[in-house]
């Protein structure tokens, strides 16, 4: 899985997919507190551990899993705290234009299905 994350981070410029924010792939090698510096968090503040690790950068699947998106070409990057926070919510945020920025060819189907078009 990590070497899919390195792909996908590579490709999108290691920024999330759904707010932009820059992330940061767990495990490759730099100190939390470089992170914690480049990301303008202060150590020891309250809430701390937890911004950092929703700054995280973790595999999504525009289209979810559940709902038969399961191709490659349906993996993208995003910040553990929207991938968190979206869930199997498909209406989160205008997949249509993600997909195309993307190259996603089988979301135009599925969001056309979705939006009760």
């Amino acid at each position: 899985m990590s070497a899919i994350l390195y792909k996908l981070a590579n490709r999108q410029r290691h920024q999330c997919i759904w707010c932009g924010r820059e992330t940061y792939v767990p495990g490759a090698g730099e100190s939390k507190a470089r992170l914690r510096h480049r990301f303008g968090i202060v150590a020891g503040e309250r809430g701390a551990a937890k911004a950092l690790r929703r700054r995280a950068a973790s595999v999504e699947h525009i289209v979810p899993k559940s709902l038969g998106g399961r191709r490659a070409g349906n993996l993208a990057m995003a910040c553990q705290g929207c991938n968190t926070r979206r869930g199997q919510d498909v209406t989160w945020r205008p997949l249509f234009c993600i997909a195309l920025r993307l190259g996603v060819t089988e979301t135009r189907k599925f969001y056309a299905m979705g939006s009760g078009s």
